[in-house]
């Protein structure tokens, strides 16, 4: 027969969800615990799935919505071929995730209480309409959401979301061969790091300490940022970021000097970065391009000569684009 439970079930799940993502940030990547705990997560959801399942059935629209948010943040980044390799794997029927995300969202947006769940779920969609290559639809529904001009008053982790999704977004693009707007998405995330490239990117995206202690306040702002890391497995590549971002920003920088003529006052600039970075490569020595900052330099300077073959064959040749399908 019925059982009474004591407390919230749905406070319950999602204080479950936050333990099982703060064991994710406190578990070396490197390490077989990490794996073991990683397959909690389906576990997990399938529990949300059950509580979520009791909410309907006494009606409570809201709980059904705080669930259906819960999913698609453990859902959102994952591609749909990693989710059909496993329910085939399992012998289950297999999921259309699109689907799946589509109607967890729609839930929410119905029957949500706050605007903050349905805008983190609306970044989610987006972020997952990206990562498959849905540029069109991802960037009509951020449009649409017109959560640009609202995100900076959002909290921290909102901001990393959104951050996480204008990357994806730019990555899209890139894949997709839409230079120019693989360009705009991404050169606010990696458009304006000094010194490592790979920087402020690992501070806008959460994916690693950029803080070091060496001055007053440090330490704490180290422990905020700590807490706020992604989990390993929720990473986006930094290299594809970086290679995607300055590849883009060449082919689009070149052509220009080239129609303008070098030097001519008044050329418009397409990349800041790209310019700081080329001009200060030209100024200096250095050997065979190693980085894919230098690499990205060097092909610029043969593809001015007119040198596109050997362009081509650098600028494929580089190992970020392994994780191109």
């Amino acid at each position: 027969g019925p059982k009474p439970v004591l407390g919230n079930l749905g406070n319950f799940m999602e204080q479950l969800a936050q333990t099982f993502f703060k064991s994710m940030q406190n578990i070396s990547p490197d390490s077989s615990d990490y794996v073991d705990r990683l397959k909690d997560e389906d576990k997990l959801l399938r529990t949300v799935v059950v509580v979520q399942d009791y909410y309907t059935k006494v009606e409570k629209a809201s709980a059904v919505a705080r669930m259906a948010a819960l999913q698609v943040e453990h859902l959102y980044y994952k591609h749909e071929s990693v989710e059909l390799a496993k329910a085939k794997a399992a012998g289950l029927e297999l999921p259309n995730p699109k689907n799946v995300i589509h109607e967890l969202a729609l839930k929410v947006y119905r029957d949500a209480e706050d605007d903050r769940t349905k805008s983190r779920t609306m970044l989610c969609q987006i972020y997952h309409h990206a990562l498959h290559d849905r540029f069109y639809v991802a960037r009509d529904m951020l449009f649409m959401s017109r959560q640009q001009e609202n995100i900076q008053y959002e909290d921290i982790s909102t901001q990393i979301l959104f951050n996480r999704m204008m990357v994806q977004l730019g990555l899209a693009a890139f894949r997709l061969g839409k230079v120019q707007e693989a360009h705009d998405c991404l050169t606010e995330i990696a458009g304006s790091s000094r010194g490592d490239p790979t920087w402020r990117s690992k501070e806008l995206l959460a994916q690693g300490i950029t803080t070091r202690g060496n001055r007053p306040g440090d330490a704490e702002n180290e422990k905020q940022e700590r807490r706020r890391q992604m989990p390993y497995h929720m990473h986006i590549d930094l290299d594809f970021i970086e290679a995607a971002h300055m590849t883009s920003a060449m082919l689009l920088e070149v052509p220009s000097i080239a129609a303008a003529g070098k030097g001519v006052a008044g050329r418009p600039v397409i990349s800041k970065t790209f310019m700081r970075y080329l001009e200060h490569y030209e100024k200096s020595w250095h050997g065979p391009p190693e980085s894919i900052r230098e690499t990205v330099l060097y092909t610029a300077a043969l593809l001015a000569r007119g040198d596109w073959e050997k362009t081509a064959e650098l600028l494929t040749g580089m190992a970020p684009w392994r994780l191109v399908q």
